[in-house]
């Protein structure tokens, strides 16, 4: 009575294997399918991680063409003489520094040669380490001897429409308008005396 059984059963053993199978295969399909999708895969066996945009930060010191210069009142003036500041402002998208005395010179015109003898320090006052981010700010102060407290022939005057400003640990100037001044072409004239970078307070 039992045998006529038997052929029903492994009959419907090979419908039991295959779908165990098809669903096996359906569920590797979409794991896969959702793994190129939505989840980034690395082929070196590495974990892949998400990138980020850091601020940019290096310790050189800043360049002249990295920076812009403008002329403040500072502490007005003295006898025979003015006492501009000039306020730098980082123009790069990256900071820079600025320690010590800079170059500072009359000039003619943007980019041209200095009017006779550059800048003498004036040591008297601390010279701090300026970091300037983007955009930070920082001050030179300058004392400016007026030309004409001088004999013309030991002068040599000469009109001048602004400085030629090369900070310190840098090779590239910057230029800065600053109308109304007479220079002395001779090098035996010293017109100019820089004191060091301070922060902008």
């Amino acid at each position: 009575m039992t045998r006529p059984l038997l052929p029903r059963a492994r009959l419907t053993l090979p419908r039991a294997r295959l779908t165990a199978a098809g669903v096996a295969f359906a569920v590797a399909m979409t794991l896969a399918g959702c793994s190129s999708a939505g989840v980034p895969t690395a082929t070196d066996g590495t974990t892949p991680r998400a990138s980020s945009t850091v601020p940019s930060f290096r310790s050189s010191a800043c360049a002249g063409d990295e920076l812009s210069g403008a002329v403040s009142s500072g502490d007005g003036g003295a006898a025979g003489s003015i006492l501009p500041d000039v306020v730098v402002t980082n123009t790069s998208a990256t900071s820079c520094v600025l320690t010590g005395w800079p170059s500072v010179a009359l000039v003619a015109a943007a980019g041209g040669p200095a009017i006779g003898s550059p800048s003498q320090r004036n040591e008297e006052v601390a010279h701090p380490t300026v970091t300037l981010p983007p955009r930070g700010t920082a001050i030179i102060p300058i004392r400016i001897t007026q030309a004409l407290n001088y004999p013309s022939s030991t002068c040599v005057p000469r009109a001048a429409t602004g400085i030629s400003i090369t900070p310190p640990g840098s090779s590239k100037p910057l230029y800065v308008a600053l109308p109304g001044l007479t220079g002395c072409s001779s090098d035996t004239v010293k017109l100019i005396t820089v004191s060091a970078v301070l922060p902008a307070t």
